[in-house]
């Protein structure tokens, strides 16, 4: 068993097969991003989704690493368009609490938590992972308090 993650590490690829295909949310929320115009987020979002796909497929020394740059690559990312929306006077509440409600519950699931279930196919992470994916596509996208056609200083509409 993965000591963060709660889901029984099985012996055939993907190990943990909830919280893999559960990332694909965040390969939607590239996609969404992409189609409609917010290349960076699109491609921070696609590599924390490659490597969080790789990291619950196959746990190794190097899927957690691409996993954990994806992640950061996100984290980053998202943290500039908060402080964006911030000095442009739009806090973006709605995406900040789906994002706060994903880790409750990413905590509250995780491996020894009250809501860790090893066995079940219902994953406290899977669900984190799908609420981290939507609550990025808010940030970005209207209804976490995007401007649209905000320019950035590349001249990339974000």
């Amino acid at each position: 068993m993965d000591p963060f993650d709660c889901e029984v590490l099985g012996t055939v690829v993907p190990r943990q097969p909830v919280n893999a295909v559960s990332s694909l949310a965040f390969i939607g929320a590239a996609w969404l991003l992409w189609r409609r115009g917010h290349r960076i987020p699109a491609i921070a979002m696609g590599s924390a989704g490659i490597g969080s796909m790789l990291f619950h497929g196959a746990p190794a020394a190097a899927s957690s690493w691409i996993h954990d740059i994806g992640l950061y690559v996100a984290l980053v990312v998202a943290a500039v368009q908060v402080w964006r929306r911030i000095v442009d006077g739009r806090p973006p509440w709605a995406a900040g609490a789906v994002f706060v409600a994903g880790g409750v519950v990413w905590a509250l699931s995780r491996t020894g938590g009250p809501l860790c279930a090893p066995e079940s196919i219902l994953q406290g992470h899977a669900l984190w992972h799908v609420l981290a994916a939507v609550s990025f596509v808010m940030l970005f996208d209207g209804s976490g308090g995007h401007r649209r056609g905000a320019v950035a200083m590349s001249g990339e509409v974000l």
